[in-house]
């Protein structure tokens, strides 16, 4: 399978992670969806694909990133629920 630099460029660029996992990469549609809360604040994160057991999630946030220790705890309790995974954060600048 080769890569479509610039259909993966269009995806990146309008933030379409579904498509460029599902349409572009070949993963699989996941529905999955789980919230994490960390010291009252509340993570909503939505899988936008699998591939053999590892599940792409996106974290879309108001206004900026979560501090690195705050972004390691949601790691922690997402990996409780699926072990192979990586949650791709993002936020409205």
């Amino acid at each position: 399978m080769t890569l479509n630099i610039e259909n993966t460029r269009s995806y990146l660029q309008k933030f379409d992670f579904e498509s460029l996992f599902i349409e572009e990469l070949g993963w699989d549609y996941c529905d999955e969806k789980t919230t994490v809360v960390i010291d009252e604040d509340e993570f909503h994160l939505q899988a936008v694909g699998e591939k053999r057991g590892v599940v792409a999630f996106l974290c879309e946030l108001g206004d900026a990133l979560p501090l690195p220790v705050v972004r390691r705890k949601i790691d922690r309790k997402v990996a409780q629920y699926f072990r192979e995974h990586f949650i791709i954060f993002i936020y409205a600048a």
